[in-house]
């Protein structure tokens, strides 16, 4: 069986085209100009992870949203049942910047922090 797919790596600025191939289990990987690429390709293929950013709601207005973030990636196959568990969350003002906001989310070990500073006086940037 041959299964083809081409991503584009985010290691570094140079953005390679890399083009990943895999028949019958042996994978090809052609398009990477420095070996992070190769190894950037590999975990894409066989340990899928990501960063996973996204907002909460206030307790007080569901339409303030403060923006945070996974404080390391998570494997993709886990992003549906943490955006549930982050869904259900509602932070009370002020929520300053780095603040947990859920601890060791899916027992992966990794932390849901905030990315910025919101505060009573400054709610209005953060209008959903």
């Amino acid at each position: 069986m041959i299964k083809e797919r081409c991503i584009t790596c985010i290691i570094c600025p140079k953005g390679c085209r890399i083009s990943i191939s895999q028949i019958d289990g042996e994978l090809t990987i052609d398009g990477y100009q420095c070996s992070r690429g190769n190894d950037y390709a590999r975990q894409v293929v066989e340990f899928p992870v990501q960063m996973l950013t996204t907002t909460v709601s206030a307790s007080h207005d569901h339409h303030i949203r403060i923006p945070v973030k996974t404080t390391r990636e998570i494997p993709v196959n886990t992003i549906k049942e943490a955006m549930r568990k982050i869904r259900a969350v509602r932070i009370a003002l002020p929520v300053r910047i780095g603040e947990v906001i859920v601890e060791n989310l899916l027992d992966l070990d990794v932390d849901v922090i905030a990315t910025d500073s919101v505060t009573p006086h400054n709610w209005r940037n953060h209008e959903s």
